[in-house]
């Protein structure tokens, strides 16, 4: 998915009478040549957290994540840590979502019905 077909997901639209709603997005990580999500995720036991490493995604998907707009957060070791549903764009391991694929096309919609909770960046830079 490209930032162009991110960008038109994320719209509400109308064209020749025909109304286009915002879609649910959903990110699958697929592990890498190793079976590791470390590219991606770093859990973090002690804090009961995970890290996601944005900074190498693309801009679209960077700016709808961790973008919602009143998260609940908790200190754990001196870090801001952002708890519950946090991005508009929910990210799985591909491992997890093979075996529970249902509940998370069922979560990215429920955070999709609640689209206004979110920051939402629509338009390309």
């Amino acid at each position: 998915m490209d930032s162009l077909e991110i960008s038109y997901s994320l719209r509400t639209t109308t064209v020749q009478n025909r109304k286009s709603n915002r879609n649910a997005i959903l990110g699958v990580v697929i592990p890498d040549e190793n079976n590791s999500y470390d590219w991606y995720y770093r859990d973090n036991p002690e804090c009961n957290s995970i890290t996601h490493f944005t900074g190498q995604l693309i801009e679209m998907l960077k700016e709808n994540m961790f973008n919602l707009k009143n998260p609940k957060t908790r200190e754990c070791n001196g870090s801001k840590i952002t708890e519950g549903d946090a991005s508009y764009i929910k990210t799985v391991k591909w491992s997890k979502f093979i075996a529970s694929s249902n509940w998370y096309i069922e979560k990215a919609i429920e955070i999709r019905n609640k689209a206004d909770e979110y920051k939402l960046k629509v338009q390309l830079n």
